[in-house]
């Protein structure tokens, strides 16, 4: 069993914790989705870290608890730190503020545990069966991812484009559907383009794919809910998932990239239940 109570050395967690913050905000060139939100995410974690506690009583909680820091981790500063050109030329130094990130992550991570063991409402309903609650439990799971992947939308308000995002919609410009990656997404684009209540009519696209999206990640939770996963467990993904960028950022860009991915889940999952 594995116990490391932050209370017992509580100085030494806060002021561990502090620097690295300091450290990776201000002056490591590491991309954070915004510094600001960042910034809060560390001052609430620092006034809870006295009741951080790293707490695993089998080796599998500890092995999972590493996989998914270790992930998160890559998942917001690996490409940074690794493929970005921009930033330090030194893999030691990369390899060194990559470690420091993955300790920064860990303490925000199990933060993130303990703020939803302590949420009483989801307590109780981990307990209960999926039948007889699978619409309000999907409902909710569909209505967070909703929200905090149409942020990414706010932020980057309408969409993102590249150059090839005016292949996908000259069919909706000039009626050309001649987009050699996918033509049905050209297609779809164009009605969506065409029935959108406001200008600009881009917007409504990222509408479309976060709302759709969105409905298949809670359908996809709610099947790992049924079969095995605690509900509370599910609630937490809904979070963390919509703002890792690789996930939030392909939700606005006119790109068939979501589409297809979106295909490939739901194939992937009527496959499963199938069998």
């Amino acid at each position: 069993m594995i116990d490391i109570t932050v209370k017992n050395r509580y100085k030494l967690h806060a002021a561990l914790f502090a620097f690295l913050s300091f450290h990776l905000i201000v002056f490591t060139p590491v991309w954070f989705i915004n510094k600001t939100p960042a910034a809060a995410v560390c001052i609430c974690v620092l006034m809870h870290i006295g009741s951080v506690r790293f707490k695993f009583d089998r080796p599998f909680e500890a092995i999972l608890f590493f996989s998914v820091n270790l992930y998160l981790t890559f998942a917001f500063f690996g490409y940074s730190l690794l493929f970005e050109k921009t930033l330090y030329k030194n893999l030691f130094v990369n390899l060194l503020t990559l470690g420091m990130c993955f300790i920064w992550t860990g303490y925000v991570l199990q933060s993130f545990l303990d703020l939803i063991s302590r949420a009483g409402a989801f307590k109780e309903s981990a307990r209960v069966p999926s039948a007889g609650g699978y619409r309000l439990k999907w409902l909710l799971l569909f209505t967070i991812m909703l929200e905090v992947f149409l942020l990414w939308q706010q932020a980057y308000n309408p969409v993102i484009m590249s150059n090839d995002s005016w292949e996908y919609i000259a069919g909706w410009r000039f009626g050309e559907y001649d987009s050699f990656r996918s033509p049905v997404y050209a297609f779809i684009i164009n009605i969506i383009c065409s029935l959108a209540p406001t200008k600009p009519e881009v917007q409504w696209i990222a509408v479309v794919q976060i709302t759709a999206f969105s409905a298949l990640l809670a359908t996809w939770l709610m099947y790992l809910h049924k079969i095995r996963i605690a509900y509370k467990y599910t609630v937490a993904a809904a979070v963390v998932l919509p703002l890792i960028p690789s996930l939030g950022l392909h939700t606005i860009v006119i790109w068939c990239d979501l589409a297809c991915g979106m295909s490939m889940l739901w194939l992937a999952y009527v496959t499963v239940r199938i069998i």
